[in-house]
């Protein structure tokens, strides 16, 4: 149980951090709320909290070794510079490449496309007369 003292310093905190005059309404509900927190306080100082797992000797260390490990934003900035990179060097050689000569109008129009069927066509017609 707490001693006067130390529920008056209590009520003194609440009423100062809600900005509240010390008037005798706003002291009872400070004592009011004061002593609910404290039995709450003492209720939960009285709860089981045991824990039966047994202890994690790895867990100290994996968090040292979480700790130092490089951040994932480190990796992942390191990796899409060295993808700008291969990229850049893509498109570099891409670019260096000749590129293919255009058709003008005049040569599309003279254009005949290849008969890849011509040959086939003529050896079945040939066989046919025979």
């Amino acid at each position: 149980m707490y001693d006067t003292t130390q529920r008056a310093l209590e009520v003194a905190d609440w009423l100062k951090n809600r900005n509240l005059a010390a008037t005798q309404p706003n002291i009872a509900d400070a004592f009011r709320a004061c002593k609910e927190a404290a039995e709450l306080r003492t209720a939960e100082a009285h709860r089981d909290t045991s824990d039966y797992a047994p202890p994690n000797g790895y867990d100290p260390h994996l968090k040292k070794i979480r700790a130092a490990a490089a951040p994932l934003s480190t990796f992942e900035s390191e990796y899409r510079a060295a993808r700008l990179r291969e990229m850049e060097a893509t498109r570099a050689a891409l670019d260096a490449e000749t590129p293919e000569p255009l058709v003008s109008a005049k040569e599309l129009s003279q254009y005949a496309p290849p008969d890849i069927y011509g040959p086939g066509l003529r050896a079945l017609s040939e066989q046919k007369k025979k």
